[in-house]
C-alpha cells in the first residue's frame, strides 16, 4: 500500500517510508543490502511546504547583493556546462532523532517527531559555489552567502533560506544538478540544489 501526499512527488509506499505530513522519513530496514549510496526513491524528503515544479529551461539562478561586483544570472545549461566536482555526501536534517527526545532525555521537543531516517548518503554532481561568486566577482569583505529556495513561502518566514559564513561558501560548498548519477529529482532539488559537506542539511 501506498502512503498518500499532496506534497510529495515520488511514491512512498509503506515498507519504505513513514510520513510526517509534508515530508517522508526513510525506514532503515529499506537500505537492507543496498549498499553506501542511499537510492533516490528511498531517501527521505524534508518539506516546509511542497515540492515545487520548475521548468529548467526557464529557470535562473542568480548571484547577487552587496557582496558581488557583478550580479549574475546563470540559465541551467549553463551550470551544467561549467567545470565539475563529484562528492559523496550525507544530508541530515537537524530534527533526526527527534522523537526519542522525549523518552532519552525525558525532555521531548517539538517539531516532525523524526526516528532516525532523516538522512541519506549520495553522490551528487555539480558546481561548486565558489565559482559561480568568482564569476559574478566575489569581493574580500564579503561576509556571508544566504542561499533562498524556490519552495513556496513558510507561515510568516518567508521562503526558507540559511545563511553560510563566505569561508564555507568558498570551501566545498557544491550546487548540484545530479543525485546518483541522474538529474535531481523533484524532491531532492530539481533543477539544483545546495550541497554543504559536513553542515546539516
Amino acid at each position: 500500500m501506498k502512503q498518500a501526499t499532496t506534497t510529495i512527488v515520488k511514491p512512498l509506499p509503506d515498507h519504505l517510508f513513514r510520513v510526517h505530513g509534508e515530508s517522508a522519513e526513510m525506514k532503515w530496514q529499506a537500505m537492507s543490502g543496498v549498499g553506501y549510496h542511499t537510492p533516490n526513491d528511498r531517501f527521505f524528503v524534508r518539506n516546509h511546504t511542497s515540492t515545487p515544479l520548475i521548468d529548467a529551461t526557464t529557470w535562473r539562478l542568480r548571484v547577487h547583493g552587496a557582496g558581488v561586483r557583478w550580479p549574475r544570472e546563470f540559465g541551467y545549461d549553463e551550470v551544467r556546462a561549467m567545470p565539475s566536482r563529484t562528492l559523496d555526501v550525507a544530508i541530515e536534517c537537524a530534527g533526526n532523532g527527534r522523537r526519542f527526545y522525549g523518552t532519552q532525555q525525558d525532555d521531548a521537543a517539538p517539531g516532525t517527531q523524526w526516528g532516525l531516517g532523516a538522512i541519506g548518503v549520495a553522490r551528487w554532481r555539480g558546481v561548486l559555489l565558489k565559482d559561480l561568486l568568482e564569476e559574478a566577482g566575489v569581493r574580500p569583505e564579503a561576509v556571508d552567502v544566504l542561499p533562498t529556495g524556490l519552495d513556496a513561502p513558510f507561515e510568516d518566514y518567508g521562503h526558507v533560506r540559511r545563511p553560510l559564513p563566505i569561508g564555507k561558501a568558498m570551501d566545498d560548498a557544491l550546487v548540484a544538478y545530479e543525485m546518483n548519477g541522474v538529474p535531481l529529482p523533484a524532491d531532492h532539488g530539481f533543477p539544483a540544489r545546495l550541497v554543504v559537506p559536513g553542515w546539516v542539511g
